[in-house]
């Protein structure tokens, strides 16, 4: 079985080192001959038993490099509205439609026809 320790000294050591690496356990010593009874953090790294060929699929070139634009570049000019179509079927007294900015609200105008006038 193959497995990676990495040790972190919690003090002041000339430093740690992993040896004698078996599938029962491992032995920390000190760099250099070192004899300090330094406590430390250990970490082991290995793969998952039955699924040590099992690697993850490579997205890479499905991966796109960010846009950006240098700073010193002008800005896309900013896109024209289309002005509404007019029909020339349509009768003289019809309105072209209009477009409206979101979120405001538009109310059809209906003819008072047959209906009193509330100016009055």
């Amino acid at each position: 079985m193959e497995y990676h320790v990495f040790v972190t000294p919690k003090g002041d050591c000339k430093g740690l080192y992993v040896a004698n690496e078996t599938p029962a356990g491992f032995e920390v010593h000190e760099l250099g001959g070192g004899q300090s009874n330094v406590a430390f953090d250990y970490r082991i790294v290995a793969h998952r038993k039955g699924y040590e060929n099992v690697r993850l699929a490579d997205k890479t070139k499905e991966l796109q490099p960010p846009k950006f634009r240098p700073r010193n570049a002008r800005a896309p000019a900013p896109m024209k509205r289309a002005k509404p179509a007019v029909s020339k079927l349509a009768p003289a007294h019809v309105q072209p439609a209009t477009t409206h900015k979101q979120g405001t609200r538009h109310e059809p105008k209906i003819p008072a026809v047959g209906r009193r006038s509330r100016l009055f």
